[in-house]
C-alpha cells in the first residue's frame, strides 16, 4: 500500500519550505538603499534615489504581506490534511448522487478559499497599493470584480470537475482528460477579449490618430494580419500598463492598456506591439501551447495512476471513492514535478523574450528599451533580483538583462 498521506505531508512541508527559501532570498535584496552597479549602467540618469527607495520599499512591504499569506496557507493545508475537514465538507454537500455532491463540494471549498484569501487582497489593495500611488480602483469596483472572478473560477472548476467525474472510470482517463482540458485552454483564449475582458474593462477601438496610424503602417511594412486596435480603460483599476494579441488564427485583435499609451511616445508604443508582433512571428503561443500540452498529458497519466486507488481515500477518512477529491489531494503529490516542469518553462519563455526582443529591435524605432524603463517606473516593477529565484520563478528576464541584450543588438546592427 502506498503511503498516500504521509507522501502529501512530507512534501507539502517540503514544498513550502523551499517556497519560504526563495521568498527569504528575494526578500532580503530590498533592504538594499544603494542602487546597484549594474542597475546604474543600465538605466544611466534615468533613475533616480528616490525611485528606487520607492520601489524597495513598496516590494517590501508586497514581501511581508506575502510572507505572512504562505504561512498560513501552509497552516491551513496541514489542518486540511491533518484533520477530518474534507470530510466533513463532503458530508455536509452529499445529496442525491455522487456528480451532483461533487459540485457542491468543489463550490463550497472555493467559496471557503476565497474567503481565506480576501483579507490578503484588500490589504494589498487598499493599504499597500494605495500607499504607493497604484492603486485607482474603488472598493465597489474591488468587490464587483471580485464576485466577477469567484464566478468565473467556478465555473472553470466545475467543468473541469464535471469532465474528471465522467472519464475517471474509463480506461483512456488521461486520453481524455487531456483532451478536454487543451480544448478547453483553447476555447478560453479565443473567448478571453471579445467576452471576458469586458466583464472588467470598458474596450474601446484606438480612435484614428498618431498612435494608430504608425501602429497600422508598421505592422503592415512588416506584413502581420492586424484585424483591429482595441484600448482598455486600465488606469480606471491601476497604473500598470500593457499590450497584447488575441487570437491563434488569421488577423489578430491588438489590445493596448489606456496607461501604455499616456506613458510612452508613439516610436516606443511601436516597439511595445512590435515586441508582441515578435511572439506571433515565431510561433511562440502554439511553441508554448505544444510544451503544455505534454506537461498536461504526464499529469493526467499520473492522476489516472493513481486516482482509483482506494488506500489513497481511506488514508484521509473516506469509506468510498471520491474523485474530486482525490483530484485535490493529487495536486500536492505533483510539486515537485510541478517545480522542475516550472523551470524549463521559465527557461524557455525568458528565450522567447529574448526572441521578441530582437524582433522588435530589428523591425522598430530602436526605443523599445527607453519604453521598458518607463514601464518599469509606472508599474514600480523591482530593480533588484535574485538569480536563483528569478531563474525558477520568472517567466521573463529582468529589465537589466533585457536592456543589456537590446543595447547589444543595436551594437552589433551598427557594426554591420
Amino acid at each position: 500500500m502506498f503511503p498516500y498521506w504521509t507522501s502529501i505531508i512530507v512534501l507539502t512541508i517540503l514544498t513550502t519550505l523551499f517556497e519560504l527559501y526563495k521568498h527569504y532570498r528575494q526578500h532580503k535584496l530590498y533592504y538594499i538603499k544603494e542602487i546597484p552597479t549594474d542597475v546604474k549602467e543600465v538605466y544611466g540618469d534615468s533613475i533616480e534615489q528616490k525611485e528606487f527607495e520607492k520601489s524597495q520599499n513598496y516590494h517590501l512591504e508586497l514581501s511581508k504581506v506575502s510572507f505572512i499569506r504562505l504561512t498560513i496557507s501552509f497552516i491551513i493545508n496541514m489542518y486540511v490534511l491533518c484533520s477530518p475537514i474534507l470530510r466533513i465538507i463532503w458530508d455536509f454537500s452529499t445529496i442525491y448522487n455522487q456528480f451532483l455532491t461533487s459540485i457542491i463540494f468543489i463550490i463550497i471549498f472555493d467559496f471557503i478559499s476565497t474567503i481565506i484569501s480576501i483579507p490578503f487582497k484588500l490589504y494589498t489593495t487598499f493599504i499597500i497599493r494605495e500607499k504607493y500611488g497604484m492603486n485607482n480602483m474603488s472598493l465597489i469596483v474591488f468587490i464587483k470584480d471580485f464576485i466577477k472572478s469567484f464566478i468565473l473560477e467556478t465555473i472553470l472548476n466545475l467543468i473541469i470537475i464535471t469532465l474528471l467525474y465522467f472519464v475517471s472510470e474509463t480506461q483512456n482517463l488521461a486520453l481524455y482528460l487531456w483532451f478536454g482540458i487543451m480544448t478547453l485552454n483553447i476555447i478560453i483564449s479565443l473567448i478571453f477579449v471579445p467576452f471576458v475582458i469586458p466583464l472588467f474593462y470598458k474596450k474601446t477601438p484606438l480612435q484614428e490618430d498618431q498612435y494608430k496610424n504608425e501602429i497600422e503602417s508598421k505592422l503592415n511594412e512588416v506584413n502581420f494580419p492586424l484585424k483591429s486596435v482595441s484600448v482598455i480603460d486600465a488606469s480606471s483599476k491601476a497604473k500598470e500598463g500593457n499590450a497584447f494579441f488575441s487570437g491563434l488564427f488569421g488577423k489578430r485583435d491588438l489590445v493596448l492598456f489606456d496607461t501604455l499609451i499616456t506613458t510612452c511616445s508613439s516610436d516606443e508604443l511601436v516597439d511595445i506591439v512590435l515586441h508582441e508582433v515578435g511572439h506571433c512571428k515565431h510561433y511562440h503561443i502554439f511553441k508554448l501551447l505544444g510544451i503544455q500540452s505534454i506537461q498536461f498529458f504526464i499529469i493526467f497519466k499520473f492522476i489516472e495512476f493513481f486516482l482509483l486507488d482506494e488506500a489513497l481515500y481511506t488514508q484521509f477518512g473516506f469509506d468510498q471513492k471520491v474523485v474530486v477529491v482525490g483530484f485535490i489531494l493529487l495536486q500536492s503529490l505533483l510539486e515537485p514535478f510541478m517545480e522542475i516542469v516550472s523551470l524549463g518553462i521559465n527557461f524557455i519563455s525568458r528565450n522567447f523574450e529574448y526572441q521578441a526582443d530582437v524582433y522588435a529591435t530589428k523591425h522598430g524605432n530602436h526605443q523599445l528599451a527607453s519604453a521598458l524603463i518607463k514601464l518599469q517606473k509606472n508599474n514600480l516593477s523591482a530593480y533588484v533580483v535574485d538569480p536563483f529565484v528569478s531563474t525558477i520563478e520568472n517567466s521573463h528576464p529582468n529589465l537589466v538583462e533585457r536592456i543589456q541584450a537590446i543595447n547589444k543588438i543595436i551594437k552589433d546592427m551598427k557594426s554591420d
